[in-house]
């Protein structure tokens, strides 16, 4: 791996967790439409896309928080990446964005659990922005379906 690689990388994992800060509500619950996403679709995979429940509607603040989604799941070993496609998103304007696949789906399951219960637990804050109703927070869990699949 490259320096200006390694250096691009930290850069930007700096990025999301500056974005993520004070998320953590809409975060989680993001992780919580994501895994349902992966858990709904017959290969497995999913992008963040699939866990949108608005396509047309952009983020007010930039949405780069998004990124903590996959990543933390990732890190936890129970995704990996699969690909990279088309966004479907028209704020992306047809961006790239990666495809990720369920490694464990038993993890996944108690990962969806253990989400859903903390959301039971922490309610809404009162002014969650846009990212509510674009993971479909409005529904409840596994309202979130973006047609992409």
């Amino acid at each position: 791996m490259s320096r200006t690689f390694k250096t691009a990388r930290v850069r930007r994992d700096a990025g999301m967790d500056l974005a993520a800060r004070r998320k953590e509500w809409a975060i989680r619950r993001g992780m919580l439409a994501f895994i349902e996403a992966l858990l709904r679709n017959q290969d497995h995979k999913a992008t963040t896309d699939d866990a949108t429940t608005h396509l047309d509607t952009a983020y007010s603040d930039g949405g780069r928080w998004r990124g903590s989604i996959p990543r933390r799941l990732f890190s936890k070993g129970l995704i990996e990446r699969a690909g990279v496609i088309t966004s479907v998103r028209a704020s992306r304007h047809a961006g790239l964005v990666t495809e990720w696949r369920a490694v464990d789906l038993e993890a996944l399951e108690r990962e969806r659990a253990e989400l859903a219960a903390w959301l039971r637990v922490n309610p809404c804050p009162s002014d969650p922005g846009r990212q509510g109703v674009l993971f479909g927070a409005e529904k409840g869990p596994g309202a979130a379906t973006s047609g992409h699949k």
